[in-house]
């Protein structure tokens, strides 16, 4: 998941698309049900048993305007943890190849 270009482009464009995050999940190669998988930003949940919620969206965008974004995901399968540091899509890096095929 972090290393999406689709979930990349959402941090950038400081969009909370918790879709494009579970779809990635869904296709990681690991275990996975969409019933048991939550999605927070900034602490605050978005998703759960793969249905979004109502939550507060002021808290959500506010911290997608900062410099540090994190991306809880949690599978729901186990104990198990994992960290993952990234970078989203810079505008020139966005720039340079929007138009490359």
């Amino acid at each position: 998941m972090a290393e999406s270009a689709l979930v990349k482009c959402s941090i950038n464009g400081e969009d909370p698309y918790w879709g494009r995050v579970v779809s990635e999940l869904g296709s990681a190669g690991v275990g996975f049900d969409l019933d048991r998988v939550e999605v927070a930003y900034g602490g605050v949940v978005v998703c759960r048993e793969g249905v979004a919620l109502e939550h507060d969206d002021k808290a959500v965008r506010a911290h997608m305007e900062g410099r540090a974004i994190e991306v809880r995901c949690d599978l729901g399968l186990g104990a198990g943890s994992g960290a993952m540091l990234t970078c989203d899509l810079g505008y020139g890096y966005i720039d340079e190849n929007r138009t490359t095929s």
